[in-house]
């Protein structure tokens, strides 16, 4: 039997100098995770502090409660943080918190502003409620928020378009309600990607005819169910 070459003298410091390395990258990464963790459990404190409503559903919280979640696909794959700021809120002054908190649901009922670029970023969000803004007069912002599944702009009576939520392919549930701002089926010609929406909701849309807009959903292709004109 052959005995094993010896490793050369010159790989020796070349394999504790990758050892190091490696160790080095795994306490980085350990230490930005914690520090990640820590931020956001702060975060938290600061929006309880500000009064706003804030629910979360860990898997381990679920489980405690009952354990039988664990055996749930639900428990492990779907994330939910939810999180009401209140109304009249300055979404602007809020923008580092809300990345900080990364909330799949968000409820910002009478803005104070119409300047939503401070949602920029919020990629989990699924649901996002911007009711009674009046002020608001275009969704351009809300374009990268790709995951979005519901959206409720009741009372937004400025918004005069709906351009940009073409881009909300994962787009559901949207309602319009009070959207008097919205004169014509041409203003709805956004929602021609919007492939997955299975509700919408126009009720109070005084700019809109029934007939008109049922012939434009024929003719973007959405088979949804629509309630009002």
């Amino acid at each position: 039997m052959k005995d094993l070459a010896p490793t050369p003298p010159e790989d020796a410091p070349r394999r504790r100098w990758v050892g190091r390395g490696l160790l080095l990258l795994a306490l980085a990464v350990t230490a930005w995770f914690g520090w990640r963790e820590y931020d956001h459990r702060a975060a938290i404190r600061e929006a309880e502090a500000a009064g706003f409503v804030w629910e979360v559903r860990e898997p381990i919280a679920l489980i405690r409660a009952d354990w039988r979640a664990a055996f749930q696909k639900a428990t492990w794959t779907e994330s939910y943080s939810y999180l009401d700021v209140g109304e009249g809120r300055d979404l602007a002054r809020l923008r580092p918190l809300l990345l900080r908190l990364r909330p799949t649901t968000l409820i910002a009922a009478h803005c104070q502003n119409a300047n939503l670029d401070a949602l920029q970023g919020l990629f989990r969000l699924r649901l996002l409620d911007l009711s009674d803004c009046p002020a608001l007069q275009n969704v351009d912002a809300l374009q990268g928020l790709f995951r979005l599944q519901v959206l409720r702009l009741d009372g937004c009576a400025g918004l005069e378009h709906t351009g940009a939520l073409a881009a909300l392919h994962q787009l559901e549930w949207l309602s319009l309600t009070g959207c008097t701002g919205i004169h014509g089926a041409e203003a709805l010609q956004g929602l021609a990607g919007l492939g997955q929406l299975k509700v919408l909701r126009l009720n109070g849309c005084t700019g809109l005819e029934r007939g008109a807009v049922l012939e434009k959903m024929k003719e973007l292709g959405l088979k949804c169910y629509i309630e009002g004109p």
